[in-house]
């Protein structure tokens, strides 16, 4: 297995519901999902908290702008897997947690062995994992997102 990374750095935080950062691996590879975290840039205690939806993606968004996945082990395998943050349209997703977090806040999940999201990769019908946000009627912010995973 090989450990990877992508970042979405001050993306902004939409008023609906929106992709932030997607990670996409390709056909008959699987993706192991190990940690995911999304942090906010607002300053505001009385804002309405922002809903975080973590996701797999059945059919993938559209281009966004391309995120260079990191590698986290030095010496490994070439990175399979596609990432993009900020999708001009939305995939289709399936909603496998949501969170609602303080917009002066974060989240970071680290899942425990044996219970990690796993996404199989699929040609005809792309599949994936995305961090999608809603700030709704709160100020304007900006979230660094973060999906690491093993493939």
């Amino acid at each position: 297995m090989a450990l990877f990374a992508a970042t979405a750095e001050a993306a902004a935080v939409p008023a609906a519901m929106s992709t932030i950062l997607e990670v996409d691996p390709p056909a008959a590879r699987q993706m192991i999902v190990t940690e995911a975290s999304i942090t906010f840039s607002g300053v505001s205690s009385t804002d309405p908290p922002v809903l975080v939806e973590f996701c797999e993606v059945t059919a993938a968004s559209a281009a966004g702008t391309v995120v260079t996945p990191a590698s986290m082990q030095d010496g490994q395998v070439a990175v399979g897997s596609a990432a993009k943050k900020l999708p001009a349209t939305e995939g289709t997703v399936t909603i496998l947690k949501t969170y609602n977090v303080p917009p002066s806040s974060g989240l970071v999940i680290q899942y425990p062995l044996g219970r990690e999201p796993r996404i199989q990769g699929a040609a005809a019908a792309a599949k994936g994992f995305s961090i999608r946000a809603n700030r709704g009627t709160g100020a304007a912010i900006n979230a660094d997102c973060n999906i690491e995973w093993d493939e």
